[in-house]
């Protein structure tokens, strides 16, 4: 099933497989864009989480204003 995630939904702080469904592109993708440095993230342990502002910085979107737009995002 198909969510819709509203921007100003999304958490502070997203997990690689979370990024990958609003990007709707495979985890392993998401990890080579935060190796190469192309997606701001932060190593915990063996893990990436990755701050919705670098998400939106990458998107080319800054988040701010009142029409923001609407990401769709397949599963949860």
């Amino acid at each position: 099933m198909t969510s819709v995630l509203k921007l100003d939904e999304l958490p502070d702080v997203l997990r690689t497989v979370e990024v990958a469904s609003v990007l709707r592109a495979d985890e392993d993708t998401v990890r080579e864009l935060l190796r190469s440095g192309e997606l701001r993230g932060v190593r915990v342990g063996r893990n990436w989480r990755i701050p919705r502002a670098a998400l939106l910085a990458f998107l080319g979107l800054d988040g701010e204003g009142a029409d923001r737009p609407t990401l769709r995002a397949v599963g949860d």
